[in-house]
């Protein structure tokens, strides 16, 4: 994949500062000096509009000296987003503002924790210091703490990976969502649905 390290902390999404690209930087020029066998590894599309946004990010890596520790690898294919996922010791999910949020169920379900926003349903997903940890949103001084937390305890990191798959595995399934769609059509309606 072209880690200069044998770990990786990735962000995936369209590369905007919505998706908290840009935090995830600033935490990163923080962190990484501290951590050398770790690469961030940044996926996604970028659009027109935001091609001045991702050169801001790159003069700042530039600028801190570490254009060899980031990965820019645009959009990839979805059939190769869970190997991706796995490929991961963490990845960031650092919106400053998310719907639901499909990011942190889908690095989840690789088995990868996830440093997660408090914003949208990151907070439904994650359980803070278990499957990952919570940050404010717009604060890339916490992403960088939570990311020097994870990466400094391999034993915390690998609770939180096994905790993360579990975590899918028991609340996450399409048969619970359908169960749960089943008690929410039910409590509002006359007729009985069955699953």
């Amino acid at each position: 994949m072209g880690l200069v390290g044998e770990k990786g902390i990735g962000i995936f999404g369209r590369i905007r500062p919505q998706k908290g690209v840009d935090l995830f930087v600033d935490a990163m020029i923080e962190s990484l000096p501290r951590f050398p066998e770790y690469t961030a590894v940044i996926v996604g599309k970028v659009t027109p509009k935001f091609e001045g946004f991702v050169r801001d990010q790159k003069a700042k890596i530039k600028a801190g000296g570490l254009e060899k520790r980031f990965l820019w690898l645009g959009e990839v294919d979805f059939e190769k987003l869970p190997a991706l996922y796995g490929a991961m010791s963490i990845v960031a999910s650092v919106s400053r503002v998310e719907g639901f949020g499909l990011t942190c169920l889908e690095a989840m379900s690789s088995g990868t924790p996830a440093i997660a926003s408090r914003t949208g349903g990151f907070e439904l997903v994650v359980r803070d210091g278990i499957d990952g940890v919570i940050v404010d949103c717009s604060n890339s001084s916490q992403i960088a703490s939570a990311f020097s937390r994870m990466a400094g305890d391999p034993l915390l990191l690998q609770s939180m990976s096994l905790s993360s798959r579990k975590r899918i595995e028991e609340s996450f399934t399409i048969e619970r969502e359908a169960l749960e769609l089943v008690r929410v059509y039910n409590s509002y309606s006359n007729i009985k649905f069955k699953y």
